[in-house]
């Protein structure tokens, strides 16, 4: 097992710079694309991601459909 810093990851949204979508290691574009293997392909994992984005996105709506206002 190894680590990696990117300098293209903005930790704060999971977001790579360089490709300008959501961060998923090994994808194309991706510094890690030759040359590192992964357990799960990268087309899976950006499935997974994009579903979690879009869960967080309609549960952020909900809340703020839902505050009371004073």
């Amino acid at each position: 097992m190894s680590s990696f810093s990117c300098p293209h990851y903005d930790v704060n949204r999971d977001w790579c710079e360089r490709i300008g979508d959501l961060c998923v290691p090994g994808r194309p574009g991706c510094v890690l694309y030759q040359n590192s293997v992964f357990a799960v392909p990268w087309q899976e994992r950006l499935e997974e991601k994009r579903r979690q984005a879009e869960a967080m996105s309609k549960d952020d709506l909900l809340d703020q459909n839902h505050r009371c206002v004073d």
